[in-house]
């Protein structure tokens, strides 16, 4: 059950969603596909009684007969996978697809570790980090424009981050430490 302070934070972030929503004038399927499928894995993950390597190990192993179907499909095609890279030679791109798999599995690992030691409401709102440095980098770095709704908007969604980091920092001062 969220407190009010969490409850506050929630609708303000929602509220900074709808305002990104309304003005492009369409709804961002994508983002919230992304958003409803992580929460769920998120849930799913939480649920689990395997730990972070266990349980990662388990979901690529699973997603094996998809991967193996997509390579021999790929080979059928006449547009393959590593066309699509850049013509990259064949020892480049298995390279890069090793140790991007690599740099890809530590991030869910330690996702899978944090849902079950955090509450899902706490484990959300630390999913806003990325996307605001992501945000940071377009703005600063790419010179994106950044207009007047979107300022009104995403203070909405910084507004509830800090309102429940506060909370959050609030509740682990008053909570009484374990030896």
């Amino acid at each position: 059950e969220l407190n009010r302070w969490q409850k506050t934070a929630f609708i303000l972030a929602c509220l900074g969603v709808l305002m990104i929503t309304f003005t492009a004038g369409r709804i961002p399927w994508i983002a919230l596909s992304l958003a409803a499928t992580f929460t769920a894995y998120g849930v799913i993950r939480k649920k689990t009684m395997l730990g972070g390597t266990a349980g990662t190990a388990v979901e690529s192993m699973l997603l094996i007969p998809v991967a193996i179907g997509m390579l021999l499909s790929s080979k059928i095609s006449p547009v393959t996978i590593f066309d699509l890279q850049g013509g990259l030679e064949p020892l480049k791109t298995w390279l890069l697809l090793g140790f991007g798999g690599a740099l890809t599995a530590l991030p869910l690992v330690w996702f899978a570790e944090a849902a079950q030691r955090l509450p899902l409401s706490t484990l959300g709102f630390y999913q806003y980090i990325s996307p605001t440095f992501q945000f940071l980098i377009a703005v600063l770095v790419f010179k994106e424009d950044f207009g007047t709704e979107k300022f009104f908007s995403f203070l909405c969604i910084w507004t509830g981050l800090a309102v429940f980091a506060v909370d959050a920092g609030r509740k682990a001062r008053l909570k009484p430490v374990e030896n």
